[in-house]
């Protein structure tokens, strides 16, 4: 058995989430540090967006909270982004879950708004035609200090032995090519039961995003080798690591200089 465990909890409103540790001691998260530290510019058109989407399209609702105290009615609109957010995330966490069943060949009943995501996949795996070595399994840099769980690394029919990360956004960014390259550059990962074993003895040669749309899909190669988007995830990874510091950078106001003697 291995030191490694995936812990998965469920907050007080619902919402999912995990975190890892190795004998105890946690680990980063591979998608927490780039969370944190990798800017989002496009994040702050977007949430103003889906405050004025909300607004336009539901006019009966706001009209509700035109009658509520003010302070309540700026309180509800100010969650928008973040209901919206987590409703992606809903989304994108379904989708693994049929992709993961459909890449063991089971058979899925899928509900309408995901039928196009999950066609979309289904003609992925048709088309590339992916063999399964390892689905949605733990992994971990235990040099570095660091976790996550891969999707997928599977033999294609041009003798590569791919890592391949689905993706169910409306586009693939920035820090998606550092976190394949935290993936494709662990340590161990946990087999299906729950032994650690040696990553680098898979014989991993590449990497893809496989960007899963309602419309279709796209195949997208990462460079995720060491001189590659792992060196820039260590960088964030350092910088994670400096945040807590950071308040103590800053001291408290300076006094006027007084003149040495």
């Amino acid at each position: 058995m291995s030191g490694l465990k995936r812990h998965d909890r469920v907050s007080a409103k619902g919402k999912k989430f995990h975190w890892y540790t190795y004998n105890g001691i946690k680990l980063a998260g591979v998608t927490t540090v780039l969370g944190k530290v990798v800017a989002k510019p496009a994040l702050v058109s977007w949430a103003a967006r889906s405050v004025a989407e909300f607004v336009a399209d539901n006019p009966l609702e706001v009209e509700a909270l035109r009658s509520a105290p003010r302070d309540k009615m700026v309180a509800e609109l100010k969650e928008t982004p973040y209901r919206a957010r987590d409703a992606a995330a809903d989304r994108g966490t379904e989708i693994h879950s049929y992709a993961e069943r459909l890449v063991k060949g089971e058979e899925v009943e899928v509900p309408p708004e995901l039928a196009g995501y999950v066609d979309a996949y289904i003609r992925f795996l048709d088309e590339w035609k992916p063999r399964p070595v390892l689905v949605e399994a733990s992994v971990a840099n235990l040099q570095w200090g660091y976790a996550g769980q891969l999707d997928l690394a599977a033999d294609l029919p041009n003798g590569e032995r791919a890592l391949l990360d689905l993706k169910s956004g409306k586009g693939i960014y920035a820090d998606h090519a550092p976190q394949v390259g935290a993936y494709r550059n662990a340590e161990i990962y946990l087999d299906e039961d729950g032994n650690e074993r040696n990553l680098a003895e898979l014989g991993i040669t590449s990497s893809y995003i496989v960007h899963v749309r309602a419309d279709g899909y796209d195949v997208i190669p990462v460079n995720s080798e060491v001189d590659g988007s792992y060196k820039a995830f260590l960088h964030y990874l350092w910088l994670y690591r400096r945040l807590d510091e950071m308040p103590s950078w800053l001291g408290s106001p300076a006094p006027i200089p007084v003149e040495s003697k």
